[in-house]
């Protein structure tokens, strides 16, 4: 496996990981429990990584 492609791996396990906070999170809020945070910086962290995965795989061509 080249680099080029365990990047597009990490970045598909680092959004994975993201949508498992954000799917904790809720289910934690709906439990009871206060508020930590992680609700609202979850949908930021996938949309900024949509973003990079988005200028990456147009970057990816040009790679070497």
């Amino acid at each position: 496996m080249s680099l080029k492609h365990f990047h597009l791996v990490f970045i598909a396990c680092s959004e994975g990981l993201m949508a498992f906070l954000e799917n904790w999170s809720r289910a934690q809020r709906s439990a009871g429990s206060p508020d930590c945070g992680a609700g609202w910086i979850a949908p930021l962290g996938i949309a900024a990584g949509l973003v990079y995965l988005a200028w990456f795989v147009r970057r990816y061509r040009t790679l070497q």
